[in-house]
């Protein structure tokens, strides 16, 4: 690899510490496009798209219904979410600590699965999904 196309890569340019901007989608069909078109391999390549928390840029897809979870385009551990939001969506749930809130949905980011708790007030917070929920039955 030549000096240049090293500066390229790992240069002060592309070495941001934050978020430029998050790529929204609506559907597990767009999201599972995207990472395997050429220009997500291009933002992979030149540092922008990365699989750590601080990449500049992000993607995020928010789930909420069992419908949004396509067969096709499902991961073993997506799968496995999925059977969980089916069966206990809108179901009371405890996590670490003692804060209660209703499983209200999964994000799906760049970096990881996130379960989306919301409490009476309407106070969101998320969980990953490699932690573990307590469903609290009424």
């Amino acid at each position: 690899m030549s000096y240049y196309t090293y500066r390229l890569k790992y240069g002060p340019v592309f070495k941001i510490k934050h978020y430029m901007f998050d790529i929204k989608f609506h559907s597990l069909k767009q999201f599972s496009t995207f990472e395997g078109s050429t220009l997500c391999k291009l933002l992979r390549w030149i540092g922008l798209y990365t699989n750590k928390y601080n990449s500049p840029i992000g993607a995020e897809l928010f789930l909420s219904s069992s419908r949004d979870f396509d067969e096709h385009y499902l991961d073993n551990n997506l799968r496995h979410i999925a059977t969980i939001c089916r069966l206990h969506l809108f179901q009371k749930a405890k996590s670490f600590g003692s804060k209660v809130g209703r499983l209200i949905g999964v994000l799906v980011t760049h970096e990881d699965y996130y379960y989306i708790l919301m409490d009476e007030e309407g106070n969101k917070w998320y969980i990953t999904c490699c932690g573990k929920l307590e469903f609290i039955k009424e």
